[in-house]
């Protein structure tokens, strides 16, 4: 409550309806620090979709990124509709359906700051996939 006060302060009367927590979502290139895609707005799963599906297009095609994240829960999902490949099943007397599996060698980790009175206690950082690559990344 008291962070909006302090929002709506610094707001003209007509804005501050659009007052609230913006994002800069961003996706970087480690070795460049060249900003591949920005999308801002809301910390939404769309926002969150728009992010990585920009970046996805912005890549040389069929390159498999290792990519780091907060542990925002949408990532995981927006990445697997932007990178993962489609796989028909087909099971006897049934219609013919896929399944969105996480493509070989996409590797994906979520870098998670805990804080404790305001400030960073400790960084966790976690491979979810491709760890084998991630380990080799980060060491």
């Amino acid at each position: 409550m008291e962070l909006r006060q302090k929002k709506q302060k610094r707001c003209q009367d007509h804005e501050t309806e659009m007052a609230g927590d913006w994002w800069d979502h961003t996706a970087v290139a480690a070795a460049s620090k060249l900003v591949v895609s920005l999308v801002v707005g809301k910390r939404t799963h769309e926002q969150t979709q728009a992010l990585v599906t920009d970046a996805r297009r912005r890549l040389r095609a069929g390159h498999l990124p290792a990519i780091f994240t907060d542990a925002y829960a949408s990532y995981e999902a927006a990445i697997l509709e932007a990178f993962g490949h489609r796989y028909p099943i087909r099971a006897q007397g049934r219609a013919a359906r896929s399944v969105l599996r996480w493509p070989q060698g996409l590797a994906y980790g979520q870098v998670k700051k805990h804080y404790q009175q305001g400030r960073v206690e400790r960084i966790e950082v976690r491979a979810l996939y491709g760890k084998a690559r991630l380990k080799h990344i980060l060491s």
